[in-house]
């Protein structure tokens, strides 16, 4: 595990999940807690091959530019 993905492991705690979802039972906390830690961590592996990659990392920065210009600063669209 990289030291972003600690970091990331760090925040990722079951009570956190609890607060949002109170109605979920033990073990689907567990669950949903085991699905967010590895889809942070994909998520990372993502963006470090990603930046890796100059011509990738372009086309990330490209698209990421135009969807980016849509919204507003707490991410809603303009009327």
């Amino acid at each position: 595990m990289s030291q972003n993905q600690e970091q990331h492991s760090d925040r990722t705690d079951a009570s956190d999940l609890a607060a949002i979802y109170p109605d979920l039972t033990p073990h689907r906390l567990q669950e949903a807690e085991e699905n967010l830690e590895a889809y942070i961590e994909h998520t990372l592996v993502m963006y470090e091959r990603i930046r890796q990659d100059p011509e990738a990392y372009r086309q990330l920065r490209a698209l990421t530019g135009r969807a980016s210009s849509g919204y507003d600063d707490i991410g809603r669209t303009p009327p």
